[in-house]
């Protein structure tokens, strides 16, 4: 089950977050609208691979031959799952193990 600590979430808000009014971008996996600390480039560009194969992204959305993420959206199951985690409650216990 994926957690509001899940570098699956943590991309997929940053991507939900991004305004490109409906056209594909490409995005490095470096660029700084989509780092996330503690995270190498390389496990940005995995995790948005799996993304894709997971249905969570557009159809459209890969990886191309440069390395570099073609962004076209959200799916509608990426929405529901940004949405469902984000409003997630989480453990008491959270806040110690967080940091």
């Amino acid at each position: 089950m994926r957690t509001k600590f899940d570098l699956s979430y943590l991309l997929l808000m940053k991507l939900r977050g991004m305004s490109f009014e409906g056209h594909p971008v490409s995005i490095m996996p470096s660029d700084r609208r989509i780092e996330i600390p503690g995270y190498s480039a390389n496990d940005v560009e995995n995790c948005f691979a799996r993304l894709v194969e997971e249905g969570l992204l557009q159809p459209g959305s890969t990886v191309d031959d440069d390395g570099n993420l073609v962004f076209t959206g959200l799916s509608t199951v990426g929405s529901d799952t940004a949405g469902a985690l984000r409003n997630q409650e989480l453990p008491d216990d959270t806040d110690s193990q967080a940091g």
